[in-house]
């Protein structure tokens, strides 16, 4: 899967990663993504993409962000 970043544990270290996430934002090209995932959550492929654990999914997209859980 090309230009994807992945953040693992999301929720606690968006706080820490601020800098790092709008860095991303503002340099995104409109093929990359970044995928935030929570503590306590997975995120799945076995056919399909599932999410896992009492937490959330987050699909950044240039400005776009979208949850899933």
């Amino acid at each position: 899967m090309p230009d994807i970043e992945v953040i693992p544990h999301y929720d606690k270290m968006l706080g820490w990663l601020p800098d790092r996430v709008a860095s991303f934002i503002v340099r995104i090209g409109a093929e990359s993504t970044l995928i935030g995932i929570d503590e306590n959550t997975a995120l799945i492929n076995d056919d399909i993409w599932r999410v896992v654990g009492v937490g959330k999914v987050h699909i950044l997209r240039g400005a776009l962000e979208i949850s899933q859980n």
